[in-house]
C-alpha cells in the first residue's frame, strides 16, 4: 500500500532550486518570506515543525545575518559563514584564527561577485603568497570552508554551479617547523631565568605539561585540584587531565604568580591573549640567546613522551590531539631513532 501523502501546512511555498534541491518557504499574507529547513517533518519536535511555528507566531524569527557587501560578493558570504551556526561551534582558537583571515579577505577582495571566483582565480590567490607558505594555506583554508559550507547550507544553490575551492591543493611546505629545543638550549634558559622568576616559571609549565601557548598562558589555580591539572583545550574542546610533576609544582611554590593565571607579563597583568603571551615568552628567549619558541618546547615534550615509549593513544590523551596522525608522526620519529641506533652496528664492516 503507498504511503499517505503528507498534509501541505498553510502559508507554505515549495520551490525547487536548479541543482534540484527542494527548499520551503513561510508567508503569511505580504509579511516577510522566511526560508524554513529543507527537510519536510510534520513531528512537532523537528526543527521544521519548530521554525513553521516561530514563523507563524512570529516569535524567534532568526534574525538574517548582517553583511555591508552587496548579496552574492565574496564579502558577503564570508560574512554569511562568519555568523552561522557551524563557525560558532569551532573551538575559540579555530574562530579566531579563521577570524584574522577573513577579515584580511573582506578588506581585499570582498566585492568581488561569486561568480567570477574560479578555481583559477583561487589557485592565482594562492601562489600570490606563496613567498609565506603558511600564510598562503590558511588563506585557501579559509576559502575552502566557507565555499563548503555555502554549497552544503543551500546558500548557493542559486549563485554558483560548482564549489571553485574544493580542488585548489594546499602548498606542500617541506620543513620541520618550529626549532625543538635541546638539552642545551633549556639548560641555559634556566641559567638567565632562574626559580622563582615569571620567565622560569612560563618554561616549566611549557615543558611539563606539553600544553600549546593558547592554553598554557591561561592556567591559574582553579585547574589544579588535587595535583592534577584539569584544562579544556582551546584548539579541540576536549579535556586534558595531567599530573603536576614536582618540578613545575616546586616552580609554582617559588613563583609570586596570579590567581586566575599563574603567569603575568612585566606589568603583572594576565597576557591578554596567546599571540600576547608568545611575543612576551618570546622576549624572554632572546634575552637567554636561545632559538626556541613556545610551541618548540611542545614539540620537544612530544619527542620525550614518544621517544620513552608512549602509545598513541596515550599521546593523544596528554596532548589532546583529536587524530591519530600527529601523535603517529611522533611515535614512528622516535621508532626510527630507536632501529638506527639498536641496528647501526650492521654497518660496520669488521
Amino acid at each position: 500500500m503507498a504511503a499517505m501523502p503528507k498534509r501541505r501546512l498553510p502559508h507554505l511555498r515549495r520551490e525547487k532550486s536548479r541543482h534540484g534541491r527542494v527548499k520551503w518557504f513561510f508567508r503569511l499574507g505580504d509579511g516577510p518570506r522566511i526560508r524554513l529547513p529543507d527537510d519536510y517533518d510534520l513531528d512537532p519536535a523537528s526543527g521544521f515543525m519548530q521554525a513553521y511555528q516561530a514563523a507563524l507566531t512570529g516569535s524567534d524569527v532568526p534574525k538574517k545575518p548582517r553583511s555591508r557587501y552587496p548579496q552574492n560578493t565574496l564579502g558577503w558570504l564570508l560574512d554569511q559563514y562568519e555568523q552561522s551556526a557551524k563557525f560558532a561551534a569551532l573551538a575559540k582558537a579555530t574562530r579566531q584564527s579563521y577570524g584574522y583571515q577573513i577579515k584580511a579577505i573582506r578588506e581585499k577582495s570582498g566585492s568581488v561577485r561569486l561568480i567570477d571566483i574560479t578555481e583559477r582565480s583561487i589557485r592565482r590567490a594562492r601562489e600570490a603568497r606563496a613567498a609565506t607558505p603558511n600564510a598562503a594555506n590558511a588563506f585557501l583554508k579559509v576559502m575552502k570552508v566557507a565555499f563548503a559550507w555555502g554549497m552544503e547550507s543551500g546558500l548557493l544553490d542559486d549563485v554558483i554551479d560548482r564549489d571553485p575551492a574544493k580542488e585548489v591543493k594546499r602548498i606542500d611546505i617541506k620543513t620541520e617547523g618550529h626549532h625543538t629545543w635541546t638539552v642545551e638550549e633549556i639548560e641555559r634558559y634556566e641559567a638567565r631565568w632562574p626559580l622563582g622568576t615569571m620567565e622560569r616559571l612560563a618554561l616549566d609549565l611549557l615543558a611539563c605539561t606539553g600544553l600549546r601557548r593558547e592554553d598554557v598562558y591561561q592556567i591559574g589555580r582553579q585547574h589544579i585540584k588535587g595535583g592534577e591539572i584539569h584544562v579544556r583545550a582551546s584548539k579541540t574542546g576536549g579535556w586534558i587531565y595531567l599530573p603536576v610533576l614536582p618540578a613545575l609544582q616546586e616552580s609554582i611554590d617559588a613563583t609570586k604568580t596570579g590567581e586566575l593565571t599563574l603567569l603575568l607579563n612585566t606589568k603583572g597583568q594576565p597576557h591578554l591573549n596567546a599571540k600576547a603571551f608568545g611575543k612576551w615568552f618570546g622576549k624572554a628567549c632572546e634575552r637567554a640567546e636561545v632559538p626556541g619558541r613556545a610551541h618548540g618546547m611542545r614539540k620537544a615534550a612530544a619527542t620525550l613522551v614518544a621517544e620513552r615509549g608512549a602509545t598513541v593513544h596515550q599521546m593523544m590523551a596528554i596532548f589532546g590531539w583529536d587524530s591519530e596522525r600527529m601523535a603517529i608522526h611522533y611515535t614512528r620519529k622516535a621508532n626510527r631513532k630507536k632501529i638506527s641506533l639498536e641496528h647501526g652496528e650492521l654497518l660496520d664492516r669488521k
